[in-house]
């Protein structure tokens, strides 16, 4: 934050577009660093700067970023106004179709699927790369998956990896297969989950970085249970020893999970954060003039 606010008194007024990359990359580094109370302090910057006067793409882009840090912070109704703000400065289509895409996954969250699903098939295929391709058909996997119809969410999955691979997108591909291994576990189709078990464990000796270990052995665990390979205590205990060092980012997961196998652990997987952000924060961006 500090190296932020010295590049931004060093730029010239003149200098917008120099203004304006700063002032994105601010909202990500403390997106992705966790800092959020960091974020209104940025937004106060660009409203210092006249952000409000550049033209309508640039602030569509402004309030891109601020609906998908709110989806991070799990204020749904927030990312919704952000996206409906942005939808009326007349986005780049490539823009249009994150747009699109995001508010998918937050009616995904929202458990209203019927939206999302209608949303999703709107979406041109034409006008979308091969990964483009795989993210929409991996949303429709996660429809189908909260619908507890695991089978056809294998077969959108198993459409997306295709198109991940194509493109050797290998993020996309492990966050897939991660999803393939839930699905499988839950379904308990053994043979595609022991498939994608063992091909997770490859990726993740040669990618660390981009997958943790304490999410499969968690699943690893759960799967043995079901398949009664270990005993309840057994399986209790480490269940708790495994969530009681994951990643924030994953308690969404374990809760779904918790509640999928129908069990009354409660794990002490810490929040992704504490902190609300205000409302509105990208208000001053949203029409073409204020």
């Amino acid at each position: 934050m500090m190296e932020y606010e010295r590049l931004v008194k060093r730029i010239d007024e003149n200098e917008s577009e120099g203004a304006i990359a700063i002032h994105r990359l601010a909202l990500i580094a403390a997106y992705r660093a966790n800092r959020l109370e960091d974020i209104p302090k940025i937004t106060q910057a660009m409203t210092d700067a006249k952000f409000d006067e550049l033209n309508g793409e640039i602030k569509a882009n402004a309030l891109l970023a601020l609906g998908g840090i709110y989806i991070y912070n799990e204020q749904l109704d927030q990312t919704l106004w952000h996206y409906e703000c942005a939808k009326r400065l007349d986005p780049s289509p490539e823009n249009a179709i994150k747009l699109n895409v995001n508010t998918v996954i937050v009616y995904i969250k929202q458990k209203k699927f019927s939206e999302a699903l209608a949303l999703l098939d709107s979406i041109d295929e034409s006008k979308i790369g091969s990964r483009g391709k795989g993210v929409k058909r991996m949303l429709e996997g996660n429809i189908l998956f909260f619908e507890s119809r695991y089978a056809e969410a294998i077969k959108a999955y198993l459409r997306s990896l295709s198109f991940y691979q194509s493109e050797e997108d290998m993020t996309g591909a492990i966050k897939v297969k991660h999803n393939i291994l839930f699905a499988a576990l839950l379904s308990s189709d053994w043979i595609t989950y022991d498939r994608f078990y063992n091909a997770l464990h490859g990726d993740i000796i040669e990618n660390v970085e981009l997958f943790g270990r304490n999410w499969i052995d968690l699943m690893h665990v759960s799967a043995q249970f079901q398949r009664q390979r270990i005993t309840q205590t057994q399986f209790e205990k480490a269940f708790l020893d495994i969530t009681a060092v994951m990643e924030a980012d994953y308690q969404d997961e374990v809760a779904e999970l918790i509640e999928r196998l129908h069990l009354s652990i409660k794990p002490s997987v810490s929040n992704k954060t504490q902190y609300q952000l205000p409302v509105q924060l990208g208000k001053r961006w949203c029409s073409p003039s204020n």
